[in-house]
Formats: structure tokens, sequence, C-alpha cells
């Protein structure tokens, strides 16, 4: 991540028509970072988070932890440790 002043810095040039090969060099930036950079429009825009379904298997790991747990903690099972 870049500091606010190497972004105003790539904006500048942009806005004096240096491209991005020519901006990375001056600034000692990769390319791809100075591209990044050059197509964003607001910076001071928040991240939306996005919260992902759960799992198909999310239902069942209260069940499969249980039996796990009641397998390996059961009397025969600890006569081998």
């Amino acid at each position: 991540m870049l500091q606010m002043n190497q972004v105003d810095q790539i904006k500048e040039l942009e806005r004096e028509g240096y491209g991005p090969t020519e901006i990375a060099k001056r600034l000692r930036v990769d390319r791809k970072t100075v591209s990044h950079y050059m197509k964003q429009e607001d910076f001071n825009a928040s991240f939306e988070v996005v919260k992902g379904e759960a799992s198909k298997l999310h239902p069942f790991l209260i069940i499969l932890f249980n039996n796990y747990f009641a397998f390996y903690a059961s009397p025969a099972m600890l006569e081998l440790f």
C-alpha cells in the first residue's frame, strides 16, 4: 500500500499526461500498482464487508464433533493411550 503523498504524485503525473510505465519508473513503484491507483477514483470510500453464506457442512458440524469426541473419549480408546 502506498502512502498518500505517493498516490497524490501518481494522480498529478497522470493529469500531466504520463502513463503508468513512466510514472512507475519515476516513483520506483511497480507498474501494476500505479495502474491500480490510476483507476481508483475515490480514496475515501468505505469498503463494504460482504458476509458469505455458511458452508453446506455447517449444520452438521455439531453432530460431527460430538461423534468424533465421543469416539475418541470412549473408555476403549482411552486405554490405547
